[in-house]
């Protein structure tokens, strides 16, 4: 594979990228693809990570912050956004991969895996009543847009202004 994605539809009226623009070099091209090929009003639902370690190997190139992707969808009214998997889950893979950088043979990956899944699943508990919260959006593993197809583009002033985590 080279990396590289090509979207081939015409005129749609919605687009889901999920958990697949940290794979791509230039997401912002791969975002404007769908603003193009999308009808007028057509809907985009993305998530993207942010606190996430490298899943894809040499095809994981990027995370994003909340105001990172809205940027990324600044053609895009947005409907709804937020965290989707929260700080809890942010925390877990850390610890998991934290014990996986430590072992490199098969079988100590395989155990480290497991003490990790057996000890750290629990943190993903507290996200429901976190991903709500300030600091979630500072911490989070991904976050989540649901977005409507515009010609208006959000101008990176008033993107400021939609800062919602925990360091006002």
């Amino acid at each position: 594979s080279s990396g590289t994605y090509a979207i081939k539809i015409h005129r749609a009226r919605g687009a889901v990228a999920q958990a697949v623009l940290e794979h791509v070099v230039d997401p912002s091209r791969s975002v404007e693809e769908i603003h193009r090929v999308l009808k007028d009003a057509g809907l985009v639902y993305a998530e993207t990570p942010f606190m996430q370690q490298v899943h894809g190997g040499r095809y994981d190139f990027m995370r994003f912050t909340h105001l990172g992707h809205q940027r990324l969808f600044r053609r895009f009214t947005e409907i709804k956004s937020g965290v989707v998997c929260g700080p809890g889950m942010a925390l877990a893979w850390a610890w998991n991969y934290f014990a996986l950088s430590t072992v490199t043979s098969r079988t100590g990956r395989a155990f480290a895996h497991f003490v990790t899944r057996l000890t750290a699943s629990w943190l993903t508990s507290f996200d429901a009543a976190l991903v709500r919260k300030p600091g979630a959006y500072d911490a989070a593993a991904g976050y989540y847009l649901l977005g409507r197809r515009s010609d208006e583009v959000l101008s990176d002033r008033k993107l400021i202004t939609l800062y919602r985590g925990g360091h006002q």
